[in-house]
């Protein structure tokens, strides 16, 4: 027969039963139950008391807290920007899912959950436009970009970027992140496209691509040149990312527009050149 010992709770009055021996694991459960009830009172009694110190609280403790709130999401937001630039020195830390040339339309039109055209008319012959292209880092005249940076040559090439074509491989950077690509279509005067093959931190997209493609128009000594970029985030490519497109599109067409600008190309000095 069980033996009922009454035992004062020190809170809630109750009586215990002591089980036989062979009850251990009711006895573990009891002893979790009242655990848990006992820390559950403590929160809800803290809880209480923040209530009554807000009810307390003065304007200049209101204040101070909010600037407490404002410092400390400070200090994380920069700590966060500095792992981010970080990482971003390392534009081929985590692979991506590469694109083939023959599946560019394909992946463009359906398979990626981002995708976004602009175009650009302008009196530059497709050989200058071309050269821009391939030849100049012009991201590099903007703020925070940097790039693109062809690893296969140095820059300023001297007449090599005849030896660029499918599988060069070139790298961008805007501060807080950086992909790597490689030319997957080179047509001189007419298309390149390229893939992506990393990014810097992993676990951001699964894949991403871009084609320049260079056409005459009905117009002599002008030409119009389109810019197809498309990707998909990891883990979240299923949203419609392509509902942003109309939002995305202003700013690439600056970024194109500011490639095929008519002044003086004005490219960054190579680290070490003094001259």
């Amino acid at each position: 027969m069980t033996e009922i010992v009454g035992i004062g709770a020190a809170s809630a009055g109750a009586a215990w039963i002591d089980p036989p021996s062979s009850g251990a694991a009711t006895v573990a459960a009891i002893i979790v139950t009242r655990t848990v009830v006992t820390r559950t009172s403590e929160v809800f009694r803290g809880v209480l008391i923040v209530k009554d110190n807000i009810k307390n609280m003065t304007l200049v403790d209101g204040l101070f807290v909010v600037l407490g709130v404002l410092a400390l999401g400070g200090l994380v937001g920069l700590l966060a920007i500095g792992a981010a630039v970080a990482l971003a020195r390392r534009p081929d830390r985590a692979p991506v899912s590469t694109i083939a040339a023959a599946d560019l339309d394909d992946y463009f039109a359906r398979r990626a959950a981002f995708a976004v055209t602009v175009s650009a008319r302008t009196p530059l012959a497709p050989a200058e436009i071309f050269r821009r292209l391939a030849r100049r880092p012009y991201l590099s005249s903007l703020p925070f970009l940097s790039g693109p940076e062809w690893l296969d040559n140095d820059w300023p090439d001297k007449g090599m970027a005849d030896l660029r074509g499918a599988r060069s491989r070139r790298t961008m950077s805007g501060t807080i992140y950086a992909v790597s690509e490689q030319v997957i279509r080179y047509e001189p005067d007419v298309v390149i496209a390229l893939t992506g093959t990393a990014v810097c931190t992993p676990a951001t997209i699964a894949s991403f691509a871009e084609r320049f493609t260079i056409g005459a128009t009905e117009r002599d000594g002008v030409t119009e040149v389109r810019w197809t970029i498309a990707g998909t985030p990891r883990w979240v490519g299923w949203l419609p990312w392509r509902w942003g497109a109309p939002l995305s599109r202003p700013l690439f067409a600056f970024v194109l527009r500011h490639v095929l600008r008519l002044g003086a190309f004005r490219a960054p000095r190579p680290a070490g050149n003094e001259d």
